[in-house]
């Protein structure tokens, strides 16, 4: 290993016909390996076939390629050896080769197009209304805060205007930000203040605080229809209303 001396590791049944599992550990363990020690050449073949015959055509085959000059570059220096892949598996009389390739349809979907700056700003702001979002759904680090535009000053009679400081995160909201749901929007459960009353409404008034369910509701201002909304007693801790319903 330290002078480069190119080494074959020959296992059977571990990939297409796995009767001994345990003879991978081997794959992880050159893996490792080769990351800590560059000089380390050594390559895997797994065989599946039981002819005698077939394997020592394998072997032979796989030998020749891995011992072949390795590729140099203008001052003599080793780029890389001469065959690019470290691991192979026979089956049937044909190598497979696990290799990982670029698939570009896959990638586009998942990385960030276009100009996608953020900037910190105050949550609590009259006059705009940020809603969380996951801009790329499947991508984590894709959620921010969107300033969408207000719907106006006028509330329905017979809703409240919420100023939200407390969110219940649901499973549902998870799965959504990893693409594994169809549903589009994040947000169940949420409690905080209410700033303003429509004119119908009677069961509550400005600074009550109230729990309610409602989908989209990682926002900082919401106005929702007063029939779902509840008010929290007073020995009741806030933050617990949405995380026991979400």
């Amino acid at each position: 290993m330290q002078s480069n001396i190119p080494m074959l590791w020959v296992t059977s049944g571990v990939h297409l016909t796995p009767e001994n599992p345990k003879s991978a550990l081997i794959n992880g363990f050159v893996r490792t390996l080769r990351n800590e020690m560059v000089t380390a050449n050594i390559s895997l073949l797994d065989l599946s076939s039981k002819s005698s015959k077939e394997i020592a055509a394998q072997i032979s085959s796989l030998v020749k390629s891995i011992m072949a000059k390795p590729v140099e570059d203008s001052t003599g220096k080793i780029t890389r050896k001469a065959l690019p892949d470290w691991e192979f598996c026979e089956y049937q009389g044909l190598r497979y080769v696990p290799r990982v390739i670029l698939d570009k349809e896959t990638s586009a979907k998942y990385t960030l197009q276009g100009d996608h700056k953020t900037q910190m700003e105050p949550y609590r702001q009259s006059q705009k209304d940020l809603g969380l979002v996951c801009s790329r759904r499947g991508m984590l680090s894709s959620l921010v805060f969107e300033d969408r535009e207000l719907t106006g000053l006028n509330l329905p009679t017979d809703h409240v205007e919420l100023c939200p400081d407390v969110f219940g995160l649901s499973p549902e909201d998870v799965a959504t930000a990893l693409d594994i749901t169809p549903f589009a929007k994040l947000g169940i459960a949420c409690s905080g203040i209410i700033k303003r009353v429509g004119s119908t409404v009677e069961d509550f008034a400005i600074g009550d605080r109230i729990f309610t369910l409602a989908p989209n509701e990682f926002r900082n201002r919401l106005s929702i229809p007063a029939a779902a909304c509840s008010k929290i007693p007073a020995d009741i801790d806030p933050i617990v209303c949405p995380q026991t319903i979400s």
